[in-house]
């Protein structure tokens, strides 16, 4: 079972256009070519800096969680009748807790246009698979993986889904491959600011108050040059900015190889 996150199949063609996700949120479209087609997918108004490789890394072995499934596992349970009429070209933004036997023990997706059926459909189907579980020197970890779910039905019937591993705010520098920094479950930031009990989720949710921060996680697994990007309150600005410092994470992942990579971390609050 490999270790590193696979290979994407890039002779599927797809064209995926639509508005920005998030806005309003500061989020804008990046692109990249993705073989013969374009694949449109979300950035920071602010680009984040290209993942850089550590040469020198003397740090433990980690590796990130990746899938133990293809897109063609989540098509097959996912019921076209039951969404709006084709064409359709959505991006599904997900989150899952995935544990040190690779079970998902929680996902949380998001569909900015809320299309009907979809988000449900997919966490759904998500809920009965296993990933590639995470490791540090060998040993399994839990951790929050995030990652996206393209859903592409044309007016053929035709109907396919391509999973990414990362929700694209580097695409235009590292492609559709790379693996995003992970944070682990046990020493993260998202326990510590759910115990205040006005934390509701680690990710993008409906009707939630949201407070957005970046930071630049190291081959080791820690956060620096935290920035807040968005708050409505200063004091979860401030704790949520503690809680980054504080927290360990597997690196992000460029062609199997470690790197410095920018990380976005999404604080969903009680309204």
């Amino acid at each position: 079972m490999s270790s590193t996150p696979r290979k994407l199949n890039t002779s599927t063609t797809i064209q995926y256009n639509t508005n920005n996700p998030f806005k309003g949120t500061c989020l804008t479209l990046a692109f990249a070519l993705f073989s013969v087609s374009t694949l449109t997918m979300p950035a920071l108004a602010k680009p984040l800096t290209t993942g850089t490789l550590d040469t020198h890394n003397s740090s433990p072995h980690m590796t990130p969680a990746t899938f133990n499934f293809d897109g063609h596992t989540i098509e097959s349970r996912i019921q076209p009748k039951h969404l709006p009429q084709p064409p359709l070209n959505i991006a599904v933004y997900c989150q899952s807790t995935i544990s040190t036997e690779g079970k998902n023990l929680s996902t949380t997706c998001f569909d900015k246009h809320q299309t009907a059926h979809l988000e449900t459909q997919i966490v759904a189907a998500l809920n009965t698979l296993t990933f590639i579980p995470a490791s540090i020197d060998g040993k399994n970890v839990a951790v929050r993986m995030n990652y996206r779910v393209i859903y592409q039905h044309d007016k053929d019937a035709a109907h396919s889904v391509l999973l990414i591993p990362n929700l694209g705010s580097l695409q235009a520098e590292l492609g559709v491959n790379y693996s995003e920094p992970q944070e682990l479950v046990s020493k993260g930031w998202f326990e510590p600011l759910k115990a205040t009990g006005e934390l509701s989720g680690s990710f993008f949710k409906h009707n939630h108050t949201i407070t957005r921060a970046s930071a630049s996680i190291t081959q080791k697994g820690k956060a620096q040059h935290v920035n807040i990007i968005d708050t409505a309150n200063r004091k979860y600005s401030h704790t949520l900015t503690k809680a980054l410092e504080r927290a360990q994470f597997i690196p992000g992942y460029i062609d199997g190889k470690p790197a410095t990579m920018k990380y976005l971390a999404v604080a969903a609050y009680n309204n």
